[in-house]
């Protein structure tokens, strides 16, 4: 009886912080679509699902490539999203804090199920309140928030909900007895594959598996034996990616940091994560992270040396003090990050990449917490639990707090950049911000705001092309259109590397002429797409695309087919497989009424369109309107 009513108060715990976590996160509904969600999700057309068919299926699952593997689960799931409730972000939200909350409460289980195994001294209902403990502090801790406001990020959630229970569903495989044992190894099997399906980090699932099989070894010859094969397959893995190390490296020519720097920088990104994890203040917290400070040497800054220094010393104290909390939570803590925050070329810092690694670090704190409060004098207790509340509480209002400031655009974009005042892109984005409300209600104040950020936002960064576009709408705005953001503009587009913001903000230029806005006149745009086409790190993909741009700029706004024609063509010099400029060319040719040459262009694609619906819909529709002229 006593049992049962111990676990009734600890389920209604459970139900009790889930149910605070969804109070907490709802606000966050309210907010935009931000950031990477947008060529993700909202410019994203292959996961604006119409119907259910296997074709329109497996074009959102595979039309858009978010990484190596595709990531369709992901992407089924965003379809599914638009499916029923359209490009709606609220809806988008709801759905991945729904997964945050699942995704604790697998962890609820998953961790009673490890504690209970690693027979840690806690008593049987400790082993429950310590998975309690453990769930409730990563169901709330504030570095998880930008899983919930960034939508793009249920990629993350969903690798970690299929790491979660793939774990779980292993330890009951290994624990139970009987029939149901192999259904619990065919969860796992299943489980882990669709983890990488999600995104990538999902491979993360085979190490912890690794670092737990390790850890059961008991044997000091079959420790070794284990040892060997994972150092084997170490060393396969460093063969392959030697192998692939050409396009893997690639994107260091978009990175202002080379591989050795970028390694040396992250031994003080940990560290910053650790202080995000253990000193929550709700303002240290941020969607982007663009003001770190790359380390060019062990002494640039002094503080790369004292990082490295500090995580030699940590690793030396694991092996001295021999605590298997501790051990597991540096080991799962290091191993989380193995794949994000080594040597791939991606950003130096994002919060997101703590959603797993948190667990080490929260499960050492939660067992430690509950075996003082078992087995402490009661005073000592009173004064563990007393600290787990109030940081409990703290935790807590960090995350209400960092909710309310991202349930509104506005106040978002303000709050970023006064917190990340070094941040390139909180001050560019604010700056948008200031020019759309200048531009509408013809305040004077919002558009001095926007020229202060802008060129703040060129002291942190001279080759910012977002800014200086943005200063290049000033001019417009005044009927200036030839001033210093213009000729700034025209610099970075024909001397600087191209970025894939780059692009994007090219872009922008291109359609905002295209519906007849800005002040720039037919010479002025021309030099534009000169000079960008003159960059000399534009590569042969982005020189086509910029192409494609200039094919529509002449045949929309100058009317001018023959070279319109002319600029498809050179695109396809550059890509001769392009789907998108034979598109554009079988548009022009058809607008010409040349369609015998149509005829050609299409019987020659259509090795393209066999297994793709999308394109093999529009070369149908081409056809279509052949036949049509053919029997006028």
């Amino acid at each position: 009886m006593l049992s049962l009513v111990r676990n009734i108060k600890l389920i209604a715990s459970l139900l009790g912080s889930m149910l605070l976590c969804a109070w907490i996160y709802w606000p966050a509904a309210q907010g935009d679509f931000v950031f990477d969600d947008y060529p993700n999700i909202v410019d994203n057309k292959t996961i604006q699902l119409k119907g259910y068919s296997i074709d329109q299926i497996r074009e959102a699952a595979y039309g858009f490539s978010s990484g190596p593997i595709g990531r369709p689960v992901s992407n089924l799931t965003f379809a599914t999203n638009y499916y029923f409730f359209g490009l709606h972000p609220g809806a988008f939200k709801l759905v991945n804090i729904f997964l945050h909350l699942l995704n604790g409460l697998i962890l609820f289980f998953l961790a009673k199920e490890f504690i209970s195994e690693e027979r840690s001294g806690l008593s049987e209902s400790g082993v429950g309140w310590a998975a309690w403990l453990l769930a409730s502090l990563w169901l709330m801790h504030p570095i998880n928030g930008n899983l919930i406001y960034l939508v793009v990020q249920r990629m993350t959630q969903l690798a970690t909900l299929f790491i979660f229970f793939g774990c779980f569903a292993l330890l009951r495989y290994k624990n139970s007895a009987g029939n149901n044992r192999w259904l619990w190894l065919a969860l796992a099997l299943l489980s882990f594959p669709l983890a990488v399906l999600s995104k990538e980090t999902g491979f993360l699932a085979f190490v912890f598996v690794a670092l737990y099989m390790g850890g059961r070894i008991q044997n000091a010859k079959m420790r070794r034996y284990f040892l060997v094969l994972v150092l084997g397959l170490v060393m396969l893995l460093a063969m392959v990616t030697i192998g692939y190390a050409e396009k893997i490296f690639s994107g260091y020519a978009y990175r202002n940091f080379s591989p050795v720097e970028r390694l040396l920088t992250e031994s003080r990104v940990l560290f910053a994560y650790l202080k995000l994890i253990f000193f929550p203040v709700f303002q240290a917290y941020g969607l982007q992270h663009d003001d770190v400070v790359v380390s060019r040497g062990l002494l640039e800054p002094p503080t790369t040396l004292l990082a490295l220094l500090g995580w030699f010393g940590i690793l030396i104290v694991i092996l001295k003090v021999k605590n298997r909390w501790l051990t597991f939570a540096v080991l799962w803590f290091l191993l989380a990050h193995s794949l994000e925050s080594t040597v791939l070329p991606l950003e130096l810092m994002h919060e997101h990449r703590n959603y797993v690694a948190l667990v080490g670090p929260l499960l050492a704190i939660s067992v430690a917490t509950v075996l003082y409060a078992e087995g402490a004098h009661s005073t000592v207790r009173t004064l563990v639990l007393c600290l787990t509340a109030a940081g409990s509480m703290w935790l807590i209002f960090s995350t209400y707090m960092r909710t309310q400031q991202n349930s509104n655009e506005f106040r978002r974009s303000a709050l970023e950049v006064a917190f990340h005042p070094e941040s390139e892109r909180a001050n560019i984005d604010y700056a948008i911000k200031m020019l759309d409300i200048g531009l509408q209600k013809n305040s004077d104040f919002a558009l001095g705001e926007a020229i202060f950020y802008f060129n703040k936002a060129k002291e942190l960064n001279s080759e910012s092309l977002p800014a200086s576009v943005g200063l290049l709408n000033l001019e417009c705005a005044r009927g200036n259109g030839k001033g210093e953001g213009f000729f700034d503009t025209l610099r970075i587009l024909s001397n600087e590397k191209v970025l894939p913001s780059s692009m994007k903000v090219f872009q922008g230029i291109v359609d905002n002429v295209m519906l007849g806005g800005g002040c720039l006149g037919d010479r002025r745009v021309e030099e534009l797409f000169s000079s960008f086409l003159r960059n000399p790190y534009l590569v042969s993909e982005q020189r086509a695309i910029v192409l494609t741009w200039y094919a529509d700029y002449l045949f929309l706004r100058k009317n001018n087919t023959k070279e319109a024609l002319s600029a498809i063509q050179d695109g396809l010099v550059l890509e001769p497989d392009s789907w998108e400029l034979h598109r554009r060319k079988i548009e022009l040719l058809l607008g010409v009424g040349d369609y015998e040459s149509v005829k050609k262009e299409i019987s020659n694609l259509k090795w393209q369109a066999d297994s793709d619906v999308m394109k093999r819909n529009q070369l149908n529709g081409y056809e279509m309107r052949v036949k049509q002229v053919d029997l006028q």
